[in-house]
């Protein structure tokens, strides 16, 4: 994208949503490019010129778009910290209603014993009720 240095973290957030939907990323290239824009942005503030400025906004943009492409791919993370402040038992009965046996998933086992996690889908719905939940919770405060 052409324009980042422009965007507000809006925008940023929508473009990450759509590239994410379209299935142009994958985990590790948003990791390493996340790690990559950090350390250009390193570089940039260190820098001394006139477009100084702008690669600061470019970089600080371009990470803050991958860190979002980062937590997207791998929703768990960022929902665990959700879960300091929301029950999980009120999140997935409002929020992720097809994600069975989360209890058990999240703890990491079942009832016998045996090694459970979250599938595919179960992540793309507590992406989605993550994303809903965040919208809901701004539509409230407005």
């Amino acid at each position: 994208m052409k324009n980042l240095h422009e965007l507000s973290q809006q925008k940023i957030s929508d473009y990450a949503l759509d590239l994410f939907n379209s299935g142009k990323t994958n985990p590790t290239q948003c990791r390493l490019k996340h790690q990559e824009a950090c350390s250009n942005l390193s570089i940039a503030k260190k820098h001394k010129g006139n477009d100084r400025d702008y690669l600061i906004k470019l970089h600080e943009n371009e990470a803050y778009l991958y860190k979002i492409l980062k937590s997207l791919h791998n929703p768990i993370m960022d929902f665990k910290e959700v879960l300091k402040y929301v029950s999980a038992k009120y999140f997935f009965a409002d929020y992720a209603k097809n994600v069975k046996n989360f209890t058990h998933k999240m703890r990491g086992t079942d009832g016998n014993g045996k090694p459970i996690g979250f599938t595919i889908d179960d992540k793309k719905a507590i992406t989605a009720g993550l994303l809903q939940m965040a919208k809901d919770t701004a539509a409230k405060l407005k």
